[in-house]
């Protein structure tokens, strides 16, 4: 997640803003669900570095657990975020 936000940050120069922030919180829901649905057979979530697949039955949990730290990092307060040049 910390690498997604920190390309992110950068790309918008030094903007770190509620709407960015809301777009980096988005994609890291994203790639966790699509982590949850590795090698079920759908792209893009087919790859030959994942070695794993989530049993059909868990895949609904695994997305809840996803939706619940996509809360968790939102409820992060916005001033205590900032990246250092020197933290990449």
């Amino acid at each position: 997640m910390r690498l997604y936000r920190v390309e992110h940050h950068l790309r918008h120069g030094d903007t770190w803003n509620d709407t960015v922030r809301a777009q980096a919180d988005d994609r890291f829901n994203l790639d966790l669900k699509r982590l949850c649905n590795a090698n079920r057979g759908t792209p893009p979530v087919t790859h030959r570095h994942y070695g794993w697949e989530v049993p059909g039955d868990l895949v609904a949990k695994c997305h809840a657990v996803a939706d619940a730290m996509k809360f968790g990092v939102q409820t992060y307060p916005m001033f205590r975020i900032s990246y250092e040049y020197d933290e990449i």
